[in-house]
C-alpha cells in the first residue's frame, strides 16, 4: 500500500509538474503576444504622428511660397497702377483731387463723368471713374445728343400753329421721319444751311389715345427741338432722345390762363400706365368717367400711340408711372405766366418733361434778355428742403411731396434742394413785343462743355448763359470771342455763378469755352407779339 501510495504520489506530482509546465508555456505565449501587440500600436501612432507632421510642414511651406508669390505679384500690379496714374496725372497736368482744374474729353460713346470739379476718363478702358465732388452724385452723363426721338406735341394750343423740327448738326444729317397716323416715312436732309423741317398737322393729338406724333431717326447724332409757329403763339422745346425715356414723371403746368395739357407716347408695345392725379380743383373727365384728386387713371398703350389729357385747372404734382419707358410733354393752352398781370398775349406753353431720374438739386436761373421778370416754379417729388437766393435775399422753405412753389426773379437766382426737383421758368410777357413762354431749367450737373444749337427764323433772338464766375471770360461763339456786356452774379458758400445774355442770329451755331468749362445755355426770342424759349441742350444721366 505504501508503495502504491508513493507511486500514486509520484504519479500525481508528475501530472502536477506537467500541468505547471503547460501553464508556464501558455503564460510565455501570452507574454510574447502582449509584447508583439504593444509595439504594433506604438508603431501605428508614431507613423501617424510623423505623417501629420510632414503634411503640416509641407502645407505651411507651400502656403508660404504662394503667399509671397501672390503678394509680390499684387505689389507689382499696384506699383504698375501707381505708375499709370502718375502718368495720367502728368499728361493731364493735374491731380484728381484738385477742384479747380477741369478737362473735357469725349468718349467713343460720348459719355463723360464728373469727378469733383473734374470730368475725367481712363483712356485704357474708355470708362468713367468718378468720386463724390462739389456738385454731382452720378458718375456718367451723356452730351445730350441722340439718333432716335419720339416727337409729341400738344393738341388744343392753337388752330393755326405750324409744327416743325429744328435740327442741329455740324455734319450733314439724313433723317427718316415716320408718321404715326399713316405709317409713312419721309426722308429729310439737314445741313448747316437747312436746319428746319415742316411737319404735318397730324402730329397734334386730341384727348384720349390716338395715332399722333412722329418717330425720328438720324444717321448722325443730333440735337432736335420741336417748334410751333404762327406769329401769335409760337413756342419751342428741347427733345429728349428715346434712349433716356423712363418710367416715372412728375407733371408741371401753370395755374394761370386756360387749358392744362399732358401728353404721353409709348416706346414699346403693351405699356401699362398709371396717372395718379393731383388736382387743385376738379374733377377731371376721361373716357366718360370723372376722376378726383388722388384718383388714378389707368391705360394700356402700344408703340406709336399718343395719349392726351386736358383739364381746366392745374395738373402740377400729377405722377405718371409706366411699366415700360414713355415720353411725356406738358403745358398750357395759353397763359400769362403770372396772375392778374396780362402783359403780352396769352401764350401757348409746351415743354418736354424730364423723367424723375433726370432731375437735379442745384440750379441757377439765367438772365433772359429784354425780360424784366420771370416766374419760377419748383416742383418737388419727395419732401424737400429748399434754399433760394435772389440777390442778397435768402429764402428757406420745405415742400411736402408733390408740392410746388412759385417765386419771381429778374436777373439771376440760385436754388439748392435737399432732394431732386423739377424747375421751370416762365419769363413774363412784354407790353409791346414779346409774349411769355415756358422754359426748362436743367441743373448745374447737367451743363455741357459745348453746344450745337439752332435759332428759329422770324424772331429777335438771344442766348442766355450761366457759368461759374471765375470762367465768365473765354467763350467762343462759332469760333470767335463773344462780346459779353451786362453780367449778373450770385454766390452762396462754395457756389459762385454768373449769367449774361447776348443777341444771336438765325440758324446753326456752335459755342464752347477756351478753358473747357461746363456752362448752361438757353435760347429765346421775341416776335411782333410773340415769344419762345428752350434750353439749347443738357447732359442726361446714364444708368445702363
Amino acid at each position: 500500500m505504501a508503495e502504491l501510495r508513493i507511486q500514486d504520489y509520484e504519479e500525481i506530482k508528475r501530472e502536477e509538474d506537467d500541468h505547471r509546465y503547460d501553464n508556464l508555456k501558455m503564460d510565455e505565449k501570452k507574454i510574447k503576444m502582449d509584447h508583439m501587440v504593444v509595439p504594433s500600436w506604438k508603431k501605428v501612432i508614431k507613423t501617424n504622428c510623423l505623417t501629420l507632421t510632414i503634411s503640416m510642414l509641407s502645407t505651411g511651406f507651400i502656403l508660404t511660397i504662394i503667399y509671397f508669390t501672390v503678394l509680390a505679384q499684387l505689389q507689382q500690379k499696384l506699383a504698375d497702377i501707381d505708375m499709370k496714374l502718375a502718368a495720367i496725372e502728368q499728361k493731364n497736368e493735374t491731380k484728381l483731387q484738385e477742384t479747380k482744374s477741369r478737362e473735357s474729353t469725349h468718349l467713343e460713346n460720348s459719355t463723360m463723368c464728373y469727378n469733383g470739379e473734374i470730368w475725367q476718363r481712363l483712356n485704357d478702358n474708355n470708362r468713367c471713374v468718378c468720386a463724390a465732388g462739389l456738385f454731382g452724385k452720378y458718375c456718367e452723363y451723356s452730351d445730350g445728343k441722340g439718333t432716335s426721338f419720339l416727337v409729341v406735341f400738344l393738341g388744343g394750343l392753337g388752330k393755326n400753329l405750324k409744327p416743325k423740327l429744328l435740327v442741329a448738326s455740324e455734319t450733314t444729317a439724313r433723317l427718316s421721319v415716320f408718321y404715326f397716323n399713316n405709317n409713312k416715312n419721309q426722308s429729310v436732309t439737314i445741313n448747316k444751311s437747312n436746319t428746319e423741317n415742316n411737319l404735318s398737322n397730324s402730329v397734334f393729338p386730341s384727348d384720349g389715345i390716338h395715332l399722333a406724333g412722329i418717330e425720328l431717326h438720324s444717321d448722325v447724332r443730333v440735337n432736335v427741338y420741336g417748334f410751333l409757329y404762327d406769329r401769335l403763339h409760337s413756342e419751342g422745346f428741347l427733345l429728349m432722345p428715346v434712349r433716356f425715356a423712363s418710367t416715372k414723371y412728375i407733371i408741371q403746368t401753370l395755374p394761370y390762363g386756360y387749358g392744362k395739357f399732358l401728353a404721353l407716347t409709348a416706346v414699346d408695345q403693351n405699356t401699362v400706365i398709371s396717372i395718379n392725379l393731383k388736382l387743385q380743383n376738379g374733377p377731371i373727365t376721361y373716357d366718360n368717367k370723372q376722376y378726383g384728386n388722388k384718383d388714378t387713371i389707368r391705360i394700356v398703350m402700344n408703340r406709336y400711340n399718343t395719349f392726351q389729357l386736358s383739364h381746366t385747372f392745374d395738373l402740377s404734382g400729377t405722377v405718371v408711372s409706366a411699366s415700360k419707358p414713355v415720353i411725356a410733354v406738358s403745358g398750357n393752352g395759353c397763359s400769362w405766366a403770372v396772375p392778374d398781370i396780362r402783359a403780352g398775349g396769352c401764350q401757348s406753353f409746351i415743354e418736354s418733361v424730364l423723367p424723375t431720374n433726370q432731375l437735379d438739386d442745384l440750379f441757377i436761373t439765367p438772365h433772359v434778355a429784354t425780360r424784366l421778370n420771370s416766374t419760377v416754379r419748383i416742383q418737388s417729388i419727395n419732401s424737400t428742403n429748399l434754399t433760394i437766393k435772389i440777390g442778397n435775399k435768402k429764402i428757406s422753405r420745405t415742400l411736402i411731396a408733390r408740392d410746388s412753389l412759385d417765386f419771381y426773379y429778374n436777373t439771376i437766382s440760385l436754388i439748392i434742394a435737399s432732394d431732386d426737383i423739377l424747375v421751370m421758368s416762365y419769363p413774363h410777357g412784354l407790353k409791346r413785343k414779346g409774349d411769355p413762354f415756358m422754359m426748362t431749367i436743367p441743373g448745374v450737373n447737367q451743363y455741357l462743355y459745348e453746344y450745337d444749337f439752332v435759332v428759329p427764323k422770324g424772331f429777335d433772338s438771344y442766348i442766355s448763359i450761366t457759368v461759374q464766375s471765375d470762367a465768365i471770360d473765354g467763350f467762343l461763339l462759332d469760333g470767335s470771342s463773344s462780346n459779353i456786356r451786362s453780367v449778373f452774379s450770385i454766390s452762396e458758400g462754395l457756389y459762385k455763378f454768373s449769367t449774361f445774355s447776348m443777341s444771336i442770329s438765325t440758324g446753326l451755331h456752335h459755342i464752347e469755352h477756351r478753358q473747357n468749362v461746363r456752362f448752361g445755355l438757353w435760347i429765346n426770342g421775341n416776335g411782333d407779339i410773340d415769344g419762345y424759349g428752350y434750353p439749347a441742350g443738357m447732359a442726361y444721366k446714364i444708368f445702363d
